[in-house]
Parts: C-alpha cells; sequence; structure tokens
C-alpha cells in the first residue's frame, strides 16, 4: 500500500478563468469560483514551498 503524502490547499485568485487550465499542472483543482474568479487547489507539501513566491 502506497503511502499517503502530506497535501497542502491553496487559494488562487486569476484575471481570467482560462488561467485556471493552467493550474492543473500543480496540482488537484478543487474548487473554481467563477464569480470570484478564484480556484483551490491541492498540491504536494514539498511542492508548495517551491510554488509561492517568498
Amino acid at each position: 500500500m502506497p503511502a499517503i503524502q502530506e497535501r497542502e490547499d491553496l487559494v488562487v485568485y486569476v484575471s481570467n478563468l482560462r488561467q485556471v487550465r493552467q493550474l492543473k499542472r500543480y496540482g488537484h483543482v478543487a474548487y473554481v469560483s467563477k464569480r470570484m474568479r478564484y480556484a483551490v487547489i491541492y498540491v504536494n507539501t514539498d511542492q508548495s514551498v517551491t510554488l509561492l513566491p517568498n
């Protein structure tokens, strides 16, 4: 049985909803709000450090 990886959720605000398709390469897109233009994505904890700016 594979080990469960720790995941972290990120809320990403987008200016255009087409950018949500590009977010799929970074992790699992869990929710997209069309009205408020944000997406909730889940990424691995070790990858979240490299994705977030300092």
